[in-house]
């Protein structure tokens, strides 16, 4: 049985949406890293905007779902099947984009993978980052590290 290609681009979630105008307002253009890209909805929002985006996962269906939509939309994305915990990019981006993704680390994995996103952006460039946190519902099992609140801000008190 052949699966059915989602198109996520028409109708991205709330946050996503939220967070790529935001992320328009600072930049137009350049490279992105899309860390745990997923479905791929904020890599083809970005890529059909012009930024040259480079989408990571460890799932290997959703990459390939990915690559389909994308091939479908005429869209240009590199794709890179990779474990956010133990990926090193190989060069810096303009912008490091973590949505929803980071909290499926566990323990020091977090900050592991957070010093990789600062070490590896361009100066002047962004980490935009959104996690779920312990005022979440989620369950624990599923999202292994909720964040604590003002978590998140104290990883970057010293990031220029």
């Amino acid at each position: 049985m052949k699966e059915k290609v989602v198109d996520y681009t028409k109708n991205p979630l709330k946050i996503v949406s939220d967070a790529a105008k935001r992320l328009l307002k600072y930049k137009k253009s350049g490279s992105v890293l899309d860390i745990g890209t997923g479905t791929g909805r904020n890599a083809l929002f970005l890529a059909k905007k012009g930024f040259s985006v480079t989408a990571l996962d460890s799932n290997k269906a959703v990459l390939a779902a990915l690559k389909a939509v994308a091939k479908k939309k005429r869209v240009q994305l590199k794709i890179q099947h990779a474990d956010m915990a133990t990926f090193t990019p190989m060069k810096k981006y303009d912008v490091m984009l973590a949505l929803v993704s980071i909290h499926f680390l566990k323990g020091a994995q977090v900050a592991r993978v957070i010093k990789k996103l600062q070490k590896y952006t361009k100066a002047g460039g962004l980490n935009v980052i959104s996690v779920h946190t312990t005022k979440n519902k989620a369950k624990k099992a599923f999202r292994p590290h909720l964040f604590k609140n003002d978590e998140l801000k104290k990883y970057y008190r010293n990031w220029e």
